[in-house]
């Protein structure tokens, strides 16, 4: 497995939130058809949500316990990042049902947290946030897939 570092610049002027325009650091692990990449700058998972959209495909999914090693091994031990599931029914930031769940053993427990972070610290396992808190992020770059359709004139 391996892990390379990057930087990236880029002006963020279309953003509907105030996004910094240099990204300090970002980590990238790829494997079974996704590249995770850890985003080391702080946002609030609505922020960075938009982030990944714009640069990526959407905030992490995490569909089995490999692809959540994957996310472990982005970063030591003692972090916490925001993943792409939220409460609207705990589903993923892309729409789909999360079918694979590493809840810590008292998780999910606020009522008013909806987001998900990973604590690295905590053997990865998962626990509900505020929405607003401002932390660092894994975004995942998958296989697109775009169908064009044209109505048949007749």
């Amino acid at each position: 497995m391996l892990i390379f570092p990057f930087v990236s610049t880029s002006e963020q002027n279309t953003m509907p939130h105030r996004i910094p325009s240099v990204i300090h650091s970002f980590y990238m692990i790829s494997g079974s058809n996704v590249t995770f990449v850890h985003i080391n700058t702080l946002m609030t998972w609505p922020v960075a949500q938009s982030y990944c959209r714009e640069h990526y495909t959407d905030l992490a999914s995490v569909r089995n316990s490999a692809e959540n090693q994957k996310i472990m091994d982005l970063k030591p031990a003692g972090e916490d990042v925001w993943i792409g599931l939220a409460k609207t029914s705990w589903t993923w930031s892309n729409g789909s049902m999360t079918t694979f769940q590493y809840w810590s053993e008292t998780e999910p427990n606020d009522q008013t947290a909806a987001c998900v972070v990973v604590f690295f610290g905590n053997s990865g396992k998962w626990a509900d946030a505020r929405c607003e808190q401002l932390r660092p992020f894994i975004c995942y770059e998958g296989k697109q897939w775009c169908l064009h359709m044209q109505d048949k004139q007749t």
